[in-house]
């Protein structure tokens, strides 16, 4: 899930290449702590037919619920049906190096990145935009326009037929990506894009044939979703994370992140925290900035963690958000 700008993909040498340990070689930590978020930062009209979820006493951001459902299932706490991979359960990136890696943010610091292997799936062009399915195969997206299926434990690419539907065709393209659950807590799973060139669209996970939706057009977008079956975008221009209701593709902004000066980025969702992967250059290394709506609080969870991150994803099988 991210975007990188077209005129800087020539600019990376050998000096991109990473570290050859198994996990990320950085400056170490977080930087500074958490700070506390004032307001939501303004709503667009319209609702979905679903409920709320509320943050705790610290004043969280409310979150449409989707379909109807509740966060984190009926009876609080709920949990997808476990049909899942185990390589599922985490978040994956993709670096303009062509690594892969995974991050799991219930480890401290850089152990919480770990190197799987290079992805060998182009050499014209570089990783765009990515996610994950419920057995744990990465959707990989190049900026060349085709997409393809990575085990998540190999690094091994195979090609697919998907077509992307944009004519003229063009030497890079942009484009962000998500699944999120069909209706909250089901195993059955809907995978997004949105692409500057044609918006929001879906697509069949059978056929890859592209459903567009015909909203949301002329933005650069990530998107991410998660088990309760929401989706959310992030757009660099402005750093702003929203809230897109499924029923009516109306926006609502939730969180206007303290950053600036974007070039590469990506972002996933994790136990209902969001983790935006962020780089001020092409070839500058990504700092991994944390988000938790239950307490509005953003704060940067590593400074610098020795790569630059052009793509996240997780499954829908990630832990739901908690609700206290």
């Amino acid at each position: 899930m991210t975007w990188i700008a077209a005129w800087l993909l020539a600019l990376c040498s050998s000096a991109c290449e990473p570290a050859d340990s198994g996990t990320v070689s950085g400056m170490g930590g977080a930087r500074g702590g958490a700070t506390s978020v004032g307001g939501d930062g303004g709503s667009s009209s319209g609702g979905g037919a679903g409920g709320t979820a509320s943050g705790g006493a610290g004043g969280g951001v409310t979150i449409w619920l989707g379909q109807g459902g509740t966060v984190g299932g009926t009876g609080g706490g709920g949990q997808s049906p476990d049909n899942c991979a185990d390589s599922a359960k985490v978040v994956y990136l993709v670096t303009s190096q062509n690594y892969l890696y995974s991050f799991d943010p219930g480890l401290s610091g850089l152990s919480a990145y770990r190197r799987i292997g290079a992805l060998s799936c182009e050499t014209a062009s570089t990783p765009q935009s990515m996610s994950v399915d419920r057995t744990g195969k990465a959707y990989v997206f190049y900026s060349s326009g085709h997409l393809y299926y990575v085990n998540t434990t190999t690094a091994e690419c195979t090609p697919t037929g998907y077509q992307h539907p944009v004519s003229p065709t063009k030497t890079f393209y942009q484009l962000g990506m998500g699944f999120t659950a069909e209706t909250p807590d089901s195993d059955k799973q809907v995978l997004y894009i949105h692409s500057p060139d044609f918006g929001l669209a879906t697509i069949d996970l059978q056929t890859l044939a592209v459903n567009k939706l015909n909203v949301l057009p002329s933005i650069t977008a990530e998107l991410t979703g998660g088990p309760d079956a929401v989706l959310f975008d992030f757009q660099s221009s402005t750093a702003e994370l929203s809230q897109i209701d499924r029923s009516t593709y109306q926006t609502r902004s939730l969180h206007k992140f303290n950053l600036s000066g974007v070039t590469a980025f990506a972002f996933s969702r994790y136990a209902g925290v969001f983790y935006v992967f962020t780089a001020s250059s092409f070839g500058g290394m990504t700092t991994t900035t944390k988000y938790d709506p239950q307490t509005n609080t953003e704060s940067v969870r590593d400074a610098d963690i020795g790569v630059t991150v052009v793509g996240a994803g997780q499954s829908t099988c990630v832990p739901p958000p908690f609700i206290p």
